[in-house]
């Protein structure tokens, strides 16, 4: 990405970059299945945020914020796994694990994202009466 200021009347940018921005950022995904089980992994990667606005640094609107922000604005990359079980052609048992390095990292400034968590899914699919050929 390349966030910086444009002027729309001279049709060229400033070099300025925005605030709250992110100079790169990307998303690697993997799924398969097998048979009746399915794995899944994502590793989602940010660069540091470029800027953001002074008073946040400067002030005390964020207690202790200033100075988090100093050590912890950094870029940074989590993974995300999954694994689930179709138990029949109607119901999916699944687990899911966010954050499976448990890395500390801003979403936004003042954001701090959770540590690792772990979620239990059951679900299935419900077909309306007279669907198909069983009545």
């Amino acid at each position: 990405m390349y966030p910086v200021e444009y002027d729309k009347y001279t049709d060229q940018n400033n070099e300025k970059y925005l605030k709250y921005r992110r100079k790169h950022s990307g998303v690697l995904s993997l799924d398969t299945q097998m048979k009746r089980t399915t794995i899944g992994f994502s590793l989602f990667m940010r660069s540091r945020i470029l800027d953001i606005d002074k008073i946040f640094k400067t002030t005390s609107i964020l207690p202790g914020f200033g100075e988090y922000w100093a050590g912890h604005n950094r870029g940074y990359a989590t993974i995300d796994g999954n694994v689930g079980y179709m138990i029949n052609e109607k119901f999916t048992l699944s687990l899911a694990v966010k954050n499976l390095t448990n890395t500390e990292y801003m979403g936004r400034p003042g954001d701090i994202q959770p540590q690792r968590s772990f979620s239990v899914r059951f679900s299935g699919k419900i077909r309306p009466a007279g669907y198909g050929n069983d009545g």
